[in-house]
């Protein structure tokens, strides 16, 4: 698995989620899938990075997650 995303059950319930800032995958995934350029992802969510992104939306097209 990416080491950037997580899956742990004692975090948002097991949710895959972005390492160290809890954002979920879908939530990424949504973001990019509405239109929102990687500045505004970033913007949205402290601590986020351009790899955070592509890791997200590798995970999903991997696990559809």
């Amino acid at each position: 698995m990416n080491d950037r995303i997580v899956v742990d059950p004692d975090i948002l319930l097991g949710v895959p989620h972005i390492k160290g800032i809890e954002v979920p995958v879908w939530t990424v995934v949504e973001m990019v899938n509405a239109g929102l350029t990687t500045e505004e992802i970033i913007a949205a969510y402290e601590g986020l990075t351009e790899e955070d992104i592509e890791a997200a939306m590798k995970y999903h097209e991997e696990h559809g997650a």
